[in-house]
């Protein structure tokens, strides 16, 4: 009777001991199963989170070299007008050059030169030839600001197609420095968001980053972007 017993109490703690490690077993597949879906979840975050700051930089560098190009060909039309003799030039000596300003230009909606009273005398658009520009901010600044720097004024929605647009302009000047008029470049601010929502952020390694519209080839290498953020921001440099 007692082996009998101690046969039954064996196979009942085999069975237990069965149970015991086939649940082990269950929980520990769970426990690794858990942890790779969570390591696999930062891994992703991290990853997106650098390549969406990788990205930010690159555009944010695109819009400063944008706007720094405007003012590289606002400064040659201000060289230009003193070889003319000012705003008041005949239009043969503003049209040419000012076609091939703008040709130069991207995000750009118009040119346009006003003389000292803030009437606009030379324009890409030829319809606001005459416009007065008297009381806008940029022209007063301008009329009263003796250096030589770019200033934008408010942004405000275009007369002509109800884009909004931004003004950026400098200080036209006679060769005794008095005031002439300005040139005045509007940057317009919807074609960047039309270009920015192209942007392709390229491959899963976030290689390559290149704009569709109008075949921008101006964002090949994260990598060497994320480089460059760090050279500046490393102490001692």
């Amino acid at each position: 009777m007692s082996e009998r017993f101690s046969r039954l109490t064996g196979r009942a703690g085999l069975r237990k001991s069965v149970v015991i490690l086939a649940v082990g077993f269950v929980i520990g597949v769970a426990l690794l199963q858990t942890l790779n879906l969570w390591t696999r979840y930062r891994q992703t975050t991290v990853a997106t989170e650098g390549k969406a700051e990788d990205l930010s930089y690159i555009l944010a560098e695109h819009m400063q070299k944008s706007v720094q190009a405007v003012d590289t060909s606002l400064k040659q039309l201000v060289l230009h007008s003193s070889r003319v003799g000012g705003p008041t030039a005949q239009a043969e000596a503003w049209e040419p050059a000012l076609r091939a300003a703008i040709a130069g230009m991207s995000y750009v909606g118009s040119l346009n030169v006003t003389d000292a009273s803030g009437t606009i005398r030379h324009s890409t658009f030829p319809s606001l030839v005459g416009q007065s520009r008297r009381d806008d901010f940029l022209f007063t600044q301008l009329a009263h600001e003796s250096n030589d720097a770019i200033i934008a004024d408010k942004p405000f929605r275009s007369r002509i197609d109800q884009r909004i647009i931004i003004p950026l302009g400098r200080r036209l000047t006679a060769a005794d420095g008095s005031f002439q008029g300005t040139v005045v470049a509007t940057l317009v601010p919807a074609d960047f968001a039309d270009f920015y929502s192209s942007v392709d952020v390229g491959n899963e390694n976030g290689h390559a980053v290149e704009g569709r519209r109008h075949g921008h080839q101006g964002f090949r290498e994260v990598q060497a972007a994320r480089q460059l953020r760090r050279m500046r921001s490393s102490p001692g440099r």
